[in-house]
């Protein structure tokens, strides 16, 4: 029998973005990602342009924190499932 998790992500969904600046190395892959989203401070470390993202952002915030050499960008969603 094939089990189905209940757990998903609606697009409408709001993603939550949290940045760790004591990580960050400052090598710009989340600028580069989406620079209206991520911005750097003016030591180079990251930080977050907006306040509220749509849940539209999704894909583009993952992609942003896969390809974080530091791992200091973290993705999460009030639909995420529980780890």
């Amino acid at each position: 029998m094939c089990r189905v998790s209940n757990a998903f992500r609606s697009p409408g969904d709001p993603v939550h973005v949290n940045i760790d600046a004591a990580r960050c190395v400052g090598a710009g892959q989340c600028v580069r990602t989406d620079p209206t989203v991520f911005g750097q401070s003016d030591e180079g470390t990251v930080r977050l342009l907006r306040g509220s993202l749509p849940g539209s952002l999704r894909s583009v915030v993952t992609e942003a924190a896969a390809l974080c050499p530091a791992q200091a960008i973290t993705v999460t969603g009030t639909a995420d499932p529980p780890h």
